[in-house]
């Protein structure tokens, strides 16, 4: 029995005060995206919209795994 194991994606996006860590919604065919770029988001329902303008700008659906607040922000207050 061959065993096809799946690597599922997940990337940490900061934002000024919160770090998230989501993960595409679309799982068979993920886009890879580039490491320390801009992007803009924003959150509809249950997933968060993804637009890189440097990889092709289009918008992605991506599944919120969890949302912390950055430590290096609230330490400074």
């Amino acid at each position: 029995q061959k065993v096809h194991t799946l690597l599922c994606p997940e990337y940490l996006l900061q934002t000024d005060r919160i770090l998230y860590r989501i993960r595409p919604k679309d799982e068979k065919h993920p886009v890879l995206l580039p490491v320390g770029e801009k992007a803009q988001f924003r959150i509809e329902k249950d997933h968060m919209r993804l637009r890189v303008e440097d990889l092709d700008n289009k918008e992605r659906d991506y599944i919120v795994v969890s949302m912390t607040p950055r430590v290096d922000i609230t330490a400074q207050k």
